[in-house]
């Protein structure tokens, strides 16, 4: 009589290819959605933007990464791709919400000028109002917005800039 163990290291033997490949599809993470808060890592230029969260963390790269990275200190759901083993993973980043800014929910989107106002166009567009002077002329920045919502407006108590204006 063999031991049991023998069939599963036989059968682990028998879906491997040489150099240790498994001849099953590779798991791909493309909708991966983790939740947490971005935390700049290291020094300046090399800082690394990195998502922390219940499980763990994740370093942030890709295109969107410098977005991630003015949005440090906030509460975000990142969707994208995981690359990696733990504890080195990345996370090419293709989509993100902001959930909390200091304790507050935000809202996001780009700032657009129509008739004379100053527009948030984001999941809803709303007309903003009180709006500090040093965001005037920042019209095509993507922002990040707390205040006081009406029925027809926002009222600015404070803001951030996402992404400057003409950055794709």
């Amino acid at each position: 009589m063999r031991p049991f163990w023998l069939g599963g290291f036989v059968l682990s033997c028998m879906a491997c290819r040489p150099g240790g490949q498994s001849e099953a599809a590779p798991v791909h993470a493309a909708d991966a959605e983790y939740r947490g808060k971005i935390v700049l890592t290291g020094t300046e230029p090399g800082a690394a933007v990195r998502l922390v969260g219940d499980s763990g963390h994740v370093e942030l790269a890709g295109a969107l990464e410098p977005e991630l990275r003015r949005l440090a200190g906030a509460s975000v759901v990142v969707r994208g791709s995981l690359q990696g083993a733990r504890p080195a993973q990345t996370l090419m980043a293709s989509d993100y919400d902001v959930t909390e800014i200091d304790g507050a929910n935000p809202s996001t989107g780009l700032l657009k000028a129509e008739n004379g106002k100053l527009w948030l166009a984001g999941r809803d567009t709303v007309e903003l109002v009180g709006i500090p002077e040093a965001l005037r002329g920042k019209e095509g920045a993507k922002i990040w917005v707390v205040g006081r919502h009406t029925e027809d407006s926002l009222e600015v108590q404070s803001y951030g800039i996402i992404r400057e204006p003409g950055n794709p």
